[in-house]
């Protein structure tokens, strides 16, 4: 195999004789063509200077005399392959580095084949002229530069014996020894794909690799990037993909997840068919869960406020994902049971909400937050016929504020002010500071009064108007 790995033919341009490897062109060149120039690549460079060479020996030499970089060569012999690559993966973790093999040839008459190891940090970064991705935050691994440090491997062959020579220089120079940057080892990479295809959780197998966390231990600063990258290499399935069709697969997991025995799923309804009980409802998907747990912090906490909100566009189907939420003491939110849909709409929450007084037939709330549509407290209400005091999301809030003063208000200047002006009077806990707030501006951003701060609506919303009920505002809401 040459050095350039090209199958062409390399000819003189002068008597037309073709060369299999270019240094057979440059001596034919030089003995025979004197009279021209032989051109030839300086593209060993210094790591400590601006100095090029045309070889890596010219470049040791220049770092020994010119910087006082010394050589360390050891020498090593082995026989099997297993025993060469346990002692470089040593070398490797060692010194920061791996060695990558650059090239190497083959002299099958004599058994007998050389390879020729760099450091990985060697070299200089060559963009692709049609790259599709970006270059990574940290920079390309490559230094710039010609690091010195090799390896020279010599395997031989005779009557099935296996005889391994090395020779390697340790000095690297040119560049700083970042962990990060390192390749995991084969056997790292085995052990990986072997958990990983054992089905446990990428989160369970990070959680194993930090155990013995070391700024200088790749193996600790594995991510889940890397843990894609072996599923894809090693051809493993995802742990939640039990087939190539999506339906398929999801039937597949939740028929699995059926049949536990502490099955979490309350209704289950694919794409396609007709939710019994419920007519309108049958080209639908839902799916609803609610785990023993959360049935129990739903029964302990679901008194004193109840959340509701939806993702939208969760995924390629626009299926929608709907999380019933209480809090605990610390005002922390707590999803209590997820409906994952098709579309929200009164008749969907109705089977949601239905399958959970099922679980919990006393259930009652306080308080019911949810956005600003009837969605949610229509079917609420049909379900456990109460009226309960209901709350806007003040994220909601804020969101259509904020949208009203962007259509509303033409200047860019006064939108910044009135959104300041706003949600200062929104969030004042005193009613008389509230009522004469609003009176002071309603003359400036009397469109916006209008429109958005007219009673009953901002009584959901408006903190001086909540300070009464038993939980706090500020802190569930902003939770």
């Amino acid at each position: 195999m040459s050095e350039s790995g090209s199958s062409q033919p390399i000819i003189c341009e002068k008597c037309e004789i073709s060369f299999k490897m270019q240094k057979g062109l440059n001596a034919h060149i030089r003995k025979f063509h004197p009279e021209q120039e032989v051109l030839v690549n300086r593209n060993q460079i210094c790591g400590m200077c601006d100095g090029t060479f045309r070889t890596i020996a010219l470049l040791q030499e220049h770092l020994e005399s010119w910087h006082s970089v010394g050589r360390k060569y050891v020498s090593e012999t082995f026989y099997s392959d297993e025993e060469f690559l346990n002692w470089k993966e040593k070398i490797e973790k060692d010194s920061l580095s791996s060695f990558v093999l650059r090239n190497h040839s083959e002299r099958k008459e004599m058994g007998k084949r050389l390879s020729y190891y760099i450091c990985h940090w060697s070299g200089y970064f060559k963009p692709k002229k049609e790259r599709t991705r970006h270059l990574k935050a940290s920079g390309s691994v490559k230094s710039g530069c010609i690091c010195p440090a090799i390896m020279n491997v010599t395997k031989q062959t005779v009557d099935d014996i296996v005889e391994i020579s090395v020779r390697y220089q340790s000095v690297h120079v040119g560049h700083e020894l970042e962990t990060g940057k390192l390749r995991l080892t084969k056997a790292e990479k085995e052990n990986l794909a072997a958990d990983l295809n054992l089905g446990i959780p990428m989160s369970k197998i990070l959680d194993k690799t930090r155990q013995n966390f070391s700024s200088t231990n790749t193996f600790s600063l594995t991510t889940r990037k890397d843990l894609q990258n072996i599923r894809r290499d090693f051809q493993l399935r995802e742990e939640s993909v039990y087939d190539a069709n999506d339906s398929t697969s999801v039937d597949i997991l939740v028929q699995k997840l059926i049949n536990e025995s502490d099955d979490p799923v309350l209704i289950y309804e694919a794409m396609g068919h007709t939710l019994p009980n419920y007519p309108s409802i049958h080209q639908d998907f839902l799916l609803v869960l609610m785990n023993d747990a959360q049935e129990k912090l739903l029964g302990l906490y679901g008194s004193s406020c109840i959340m509701i909100d939806s993702t939208h566009g969760t995924n390629q189907y626009n299926f929608e994902l709907t999380t019933l939420m209480v809090h605990d003491e610390n005002h922390e939110g707590l999803p209590v049971a997820t409906l994952f849909s098709s579309r929200t709409g009164s008749d969907i929450l109705l089977p949601f909400f239905e399958s959970i007084k099922k679980c919990i037939p006393n259930l009652q709330t306080h308080v019911l937050m949810t956005d600003d549509t009837n969605s949610y407290l229509n079917a609420w209400e049909l379900t456990f016929d109460a009226k309960e005091t209901r709350l806007f999301c003040i994220w909601h809030v804020n969101r259509n504020i904020n949208r009203n003063i962007n259509i509303k208000v033409k200047n860019s200047n006064n939108r910044s002010s009135i959104k300041t002006e706003i949600k200062d009077i929104v969030t004042e806990i005193d009613v008389t500071t509230f009522n004469n707030l609003t009176l002071q501006k309603q003359q400036n951003i009397q469109i916006h009064f209008q429109t958005v701060l007219i009673k009953p609506y901002f009584l959901r919303f408006v903190f001086c108007y909540l300070k009464n009920l038993y939980l706090s505002y500020k802190n569930t809401l902003k939770k």
